[in-house]
């Protein structure tokens, strides 16, 4: 037998599937394919599957589904996002490539093997730190000669750069100008997420659009997170912002995260803190701590009248909301659906894509996970060293960003292109072609109505 893996591609993006094939495999014989990759701190990633070869000799892992392994039923993402390190940790955030090596092996011999370099950024991008004018931010331009659409990328709860220099060198690799900014927890910045002034963002909001590549007239903001809820506010505010995606994002504000000092205002504008919600603990069995019934007893009735509630009908772009409808720390899918039907009464959307909702049941907090990374460990320690049940399943999680990620995409590109031209060799994530339905639901725009089943 003379098997060999073929690959269309040695260095995909690492939100492409590994697009490979077994070949010249004796039909129905059983084949196991074992993938391993590198982080950036050198700790190795595994995952496996069995196979049995069609009647042509080939096993394809993209449309087959494995007799067993470290995932379950037809997955092209299964390799990526199942690998695990021993022990269990994150895969750490980084613009590092990610080398991988894929076996085959038959009777625990091996018979083929190929090795390829999965990339976050694409070759080209062109990178600026940027430290002016109090800005802390990572600048990602794409390789085009022409304007980009911008967009703007705000983390979580870290504050920093990690998450959103890892989402905007994916966006600027997409055709995006992208731009990471940093908003606590670094140098010239609050040290903790406590009155973060609301100008800071609008004038990076500007910093951006003043940058000759960016195309106008207006910017995207995406946050996951606190960064949603960020992205949110800021868009009730500044009228230039086309489009708003939000990752578990909140359309409530709530109090700052602070360590020792209770109830103090995340956000401020104009010298005064915007007001706040505060989480009311509830008690808790032992084990990673679930905050979402925290989040959940702090919702007075009727909630629209609160003062805290982010001024959404206010926002003149368009919303796209991710959502786990298992998230354990605070419930981002009642959430979006309160967003949604708050636009919706305000009766803002101008087309049947302007306000949409994509929720997956069997994700958590860490909903829309980037596409052919290992998925993260659902328990998480925070700084505080106490361990934070984030809520679904790695599987979920992972499968939730497989049909997310090309509809944010999409959904950017119709929201911002302005008659900009898709980079070619990209298409295949652009509003051009529809995305793979994996699992999770659609809410349609306006209505809440349950628009499509993908599970």
């Amino acid at each position: 037998m003379r098997a060999r893996i073929v690959i269309d591609t040695p260095t995909p993006l690492v939100d492409e599937p590994l697009s490979l094939r077994v070949i010249g495999v004796r039909p129905g014989c059983r084949l196991m394919l074992r993938a391993s990759c590198k982080d950036s701190s050198g700790i190795t990633y595994h995952s496996w599957a069995e196979f049995e070869a069609d009647p042509n000799g080939i096993v394809d892992p993209a449309n087959q589904r494995p007799l067993r392994g470290t995932y379950e039923g037809r997955d092209p993402f299964g390799l990526s996002w199942s690998m695990t390190s021993v022990p269990e940790r994150s895969f750490p955030r980084s613009l590092c490539s990610v080398p991988t090596i894929v076996s085959a092996e038959v009777g625990r011999k091996s018979v083929a093997q190929v090795e390829l370099t999965r990339m976050r950024i694409a070759p080209g991008v062109r990178v600026e730190s940027v430290r002016s004018g109090g800005l802390i931010a990572t600048l990602f331009l794409p390789d085009r000669s022409t304007q980009s659409p911008g967009v703007m990328v705000l983390g979580g709860s870290e504050g920093g750069l990690s998450l959103g220099e890892e989402q905007a060198a994916l966006l600027a690799s997409h055709g995006f100008a992208a731009l990471a900014v940093a908003y606590f927890g670094a140098a010239c910045l609050p040290s903790q997420l406590v009155q973060i002034p609301l100008e800071y963002i609008e004038n990076a909001a500007r910093w951006l659009l003043l940058r000759p590549e960016v195309s106008g007239p207006g910017i995207g903001v995406v946050g996951t997170s606190r960064g949603g809820e960020l992205a949110l506010l800021l868009a009730s505010v500044f009228r230039r912002v086309r489009a708003v995606v939000g990752f578990a994002a909140s359309p409530v504000m709530w109090q700052g995260f602070t360590i020792g000092v209770p109830d103090r205002a995340a956000w401020a504008r104009r010298g005064r803190d915007l007001p706040f919600a505060v989480p009311q603990p509830q008690p808790t069995p032992t084990g990673p701590l679930v905050c979402r019934e925290w989040f959940a007893a702090a919702m007075p009735n009727p909630f629209k009248k609160v003062r805290a509630v982010i001024p959404i009908e206010r926002i003149r772009g368009a919303v796209l909301l991710v959502s786990g409808g298992d998230d354990n720390i605070w419930p981002s899918r009642w959430f979006a659906e309160f967003a949604i039907r708050r636009l919706a009464d305000a009766q803002l959307a101008r087309g049947p894509d302007d306000h949409l909702h994509l929720t997956y049941p069997r994700a958590g907090h860490g909903v829309g996970h980037i596409p052919g990374l290992p998925a993260s460990p659902t328990v998480l320690i925070r700084q505080d060293g106490i361990l934070y049940d984030l809520g679904g399943s790695k599987s979920g999680n992972a499968r939730s960003g497989q049909h997310a990620w090309p509809r944010v995409l999409s959904f950017l590109w119709a929201h911002l292109g302005c008659g900009a031209v898709v980079p070619a060799g990209r298409r295949h994530l652009c509003p051009q072609s529809k995305p793979r339905a994996i699992e999770g639901r659609a809410i349609s725009s306006c209505t809440g109505q349950e628009s499509k089943q993908f599970y």
